[in-house]
């Protein structure tokens, strides 16, 4: 584990994988593309495009669902999870379960009500990552116990 850091005081942290053709999408699924389907260039009265992809391009929020159907899918999300104070734990950690005692956390949740972990493994480089670490039982317990 290496560092720790906050967000808050104005501080604003954009976690947003860009979309574009290249971005990696689950097997099956539709990859973004982008057409147009008037384009002026070729005589239409304006520009318009149509856009074809999978919502799990890119950065989402639908995770409860992917796992138990009983759970609300993303416009059933609350907008105020998305927004507001967060501790964020870089855990740059093997494969495995990170524990809560792993995380260096200042309590159960940090010092704030919203906690984003920093794992270094991303779509944005075109790939999935061989392997993603999770939260082990634990810190799992002690985070939902907190709130």
């Amino acid at each position: 584990m290496s560092g720790r850091s906050s967000g808050g005081d104005g501080v604003l942290f954009d976690l947003s994988v860009p979309v574009h053709a290249l971005t990696p999408v689950w097997p099956g699924e539709s990859p973004f593309a982008c057409t147009w389907s008037w384009a002026i260039a070729r005589g239409d009265s304006v520009n318009v495009s149509t856009i074809t992809t999978s919502p799990h391009a890119g950065t989402h929020a639908d995770a409860p669902y992917h796992v138990d159907g009983a759970w609300g899918t993303a416009e059933t999300l609350p907008l105020a999870a998305f927004s507001g104070p967060v501790s964020v734990v870089h855990a740059s950690a093997g494969d495995g379960p990170l524990s809560l005692a792993g995380l260096g956390l200042d309590g159960p949740a940090g010092t704030h009500p919203r906690l984003l972990i920093r794992t270094g493994r991303s779509v944005a480089d075109g790939a999935f990552p061989e392997r993603w670490p999770w939260l082990g039982d634990d810190a799992v317990a002690a985070l939902v116990d907190a709130g």
